[in-house]
């Protein structure tokens, strides 16, 4: 029999909490789900997070952290950042101490750092799970005081004690294995696509190279581009609408996606160019997909250099370094991968066949054994 569990789940990768979420549910677990996150997406902006969205379209209990984080750079905002970090360790206390979760799993960041201390504090067993090659600061704190450390990749490092890990692999949205067979946008059909993403806060520098270059691939492919709310452009309709008229049509833009749409869209786009976060990877690992990628250069830790490095290392991804992500350099790669694109995906499918997808399931198998009731 299932243990009656209420689990506290909290932490910076939302796309994986995600998938667990919602194989808990498919399991028909009689176990309350609390969440511990961010009610805005980013520092000053009144926009809700795409977390706060999610939990409260799942009627899943949502508890907002004035949690804060350690910048590099010295602005207004990091200021009132570093103010918010014993504020968020006493939130998180108070917050551990009322609702008595039987267990915490931490997806990591600097949300999931006061959580998980207040949590081994109080004697709340914590679990934590890493989605990148390299353990990043924050999830090294955390597996210090956690029961288990799942991890994605077998070759992750920065563990301090490995007798704690477990490779569960990442949790995937299971939606992204059913694509449907239309898309809510209308596509041209017939042309090769390319996807442009910057992950779910989308990627100012990296849409910044693309726009000069769209009206000089239009010709040729069909472009679908998820900005994020994070665009200098303004309306992306209007830069949409200085596009000439007879590939307008070709060129597909928006904030954000549906998961099904991105289901479509990862089913059919040709290439993909993005960051090289841990979801995009591992997305991209399991669906068999090729790579264009262009790392954040101030990831902590290089973890998305490292990301990046590991898929090109199986023969389906290209890297390109953001300082030499100039708009030609990209239109020449764009042209190199294409040419070879028989070899990018038979690369891509190999590693497809050899990548773990259950990454959900084992997570929560991994829930199960432990004997917090």
């Amino acid at each position: 029999m299932a243990k009656q569990y209420r689990v506290c789940i909290t932490g910076g990768h939302l796309t994986p909490a995600l998938a667990v979420i919602d194989e808990i549910k498919k399991r028909a677990l009689p176990w309350q789900i609390i969440f511990v996150g961010r009610t805005y997406a980013l520092e000053g902006s009144r926009a809700h997070s795409q977390e706060y969205e999610e939990m409260h379209k799942r009627n899943i209990l949502f508890l907002s952290l004035l949690a804060g984080r350690v910048s590099r750079v010295l602005t207004p905002w990091s200021l009132v950042s570093w103010i918010k970090i014993p504020l968020g360790l006493v939130q998180a206390f108070w917050y551990i101490a009322k609702h008595h979760p039987s267990l915490v799993l931490s997806f990591g960041g600097y949300v999931a750092l006061p959580i998980a201390v207040a949590s081994w504090f109080l004697g709340i067993p914590v679990i934590t799970h890493e989605q990148t090659m390299r353990m990043g600061l924050a999830n090294r704190i955390i597996a210090m005081l956690a029961k288990k450390v799942l991890v994605s990749f077998p070759e992750t490092t920065n563990v301090s004690n490995t007798s704690k890990v477990v490779v569960t692999g990442s949790p995937i949205r299971d939606e992204l294995f059913y694509a449907p067979r239309k898309p809510s946008f209308s596509v041209v059909e017939g042309i090769p696509i390319i996807y442009v993403t910057g992950g779910s806060t989308g990627a100012v520098t990296l849409n910044e190279r693309i726009y000069p270059i769209i009206d000089r691939l239009l010709p040729a492919w069909l472009i679908i581009h998820q900005t994020g709310n994070s665009s200098r452009f303004g309306d992306e309709n209007i830069f949409k609408k200085q596009l000439s008229k007879k590939y307008r049509s070709r060129y597909v833009v928006k904030p954000y996606f549906d998961v099904s749409d991105v289901a479509w869209i990862y089913k059919h786009a040709d290439l993909v160019i993005g960051r090289c976060g841990a979801n995009t990877i591992c997305e991209l690992a399991v669906l068999g997909k090729t790579a264009l990628l262009v790392p954040l250069p101030w990831s902590a830790g290089q973890e998305q250099m490292a990301n990046a490095q590991w898929l090109a290392s199986q023969g389906s991804a290209m890297v390109l370094s953001q300082p030499d992500a100039s708009a030609n350099v990209l239109l020449n790669t764009i042209d190199v991968m294409w040419k070879k694109r028989e070899a990018h995906r038979a690369a891509a499918i190999r590693l497809q066949k050899s990548f773990i997808t259950n990454g959900a399931a084992n997570v929560v198998d991994t829930l199960l054994t432990q004997d917090v009731a």
